[in-house]
């Protein structure tokens, strides 16, 4: 099984796997296309879980946690978000989903944190990776009882592992089997005696999430995830497209 990863700075691509370039046109190469929003807050939401999406049951610790439909909306006042008949809309005007799209606040409630690319040959596995290095205030008491600010620089970001991706062309399914992300973020602060706010230094924490989804090429499937610690959710939006199915057209190979 082949590895394909891709490293992301600041949005920008630093390495792109040549390996995808091969010669072999009669390869089937799948394209993953996933976007990843942050929901603040309480939202209003009608989603119809599909459990049959799932190649494989959710490990125990996921259920409940995490569901992934093909129809479902989110109430956010005046705007709305919903998957229907194979895409994604806001507003109620479709969404674009590409690579090259920068991180944006919807409203208040909703932010898209990451639009990501992810290719790989079938049956080999593959990796995106973004880093980011952002300096972050706090409050530190000091021993005269007053109170400095101080800045240090954290490292953040968002790992996506895909183990195997496969085609069933008899079910028109495409199958990401080890669907694995992991983020980096703040999670909480240390206290300072005698201070309620959350000013403290800050104390980064992982999040880990695998599943196993199979979609149909093409479409656009969500799933929502609650966090263990904290409120609101993260969205993702996933498409599978594939060579085979028609849905992916690779780069040509200049001469």
């Amino acid at each position: 099984m082949r590895r394909i990863s891709i490293f992301i700075l600041f949005g920008i691509v630093m390495l792109v796997p040549t390996e995808l370039f091969a010669p072999d046109d009669q390869e089937n190469q799948i394209q993953v296309l996933c976007q990843i929003f942050r929901i603040k807050g309480i939202v209003q939401s009608d989603i119809k879980e599909d459990k049959d999406l799932w190649i494989d049951d959710l490990p125990k610790e996921l259920k409940g946690m995490v569901k992934i439909f093909s129809k479902g909306s989110f109430d956010f006042g005046k705007d709305e978000l919903e998957f229907k008949k194979g895409n994604c809309y806001w507003k109620d005007e479709k969404m674009p989903i590409a690579a090259s799209m920068k991180p944006k606040r919807l409203n208040s409630k909703i932010s898209m944190m990451f639009s990501l690319e992810i290719l790989l040959f079938e049956h080999s596995s593959g990796n995106f990776e973004v880093e980011a290095t952002q300096p972050i205030q706090y409050f530190s008491k000091r021993p005269d009882g007053l109170f400095e600010l101080k800045e240090m620089e954290l490292s953040t970001g968002l790992d996506i592992e895909i183990t195997e991706a496969t085609e069933d062309e008899k079910k028109d399914d495409i199958l990401l089997s080890g669907f694995k992300m992991t983020i980096r973020s703040v999670e909480k602060r240390e206290p300072i005696e005698g201070v309620r706010l959350s000013v403290g230094k800050p104390i980064l924490g992982e999040q880990e999430y695998e599943f196993s989804p199979r979609l149909d090429p093409g479409e656009d499937y969500g799933i929502l995830i609650k966090p263990k610690n904290g409120r609101g959710a993260l969205l993702l939006r996933v498409r599978a497209n594939s060579t085979n199915s028609g849905t992916y057209k690779p780069k040509k190979k200049d001469k």
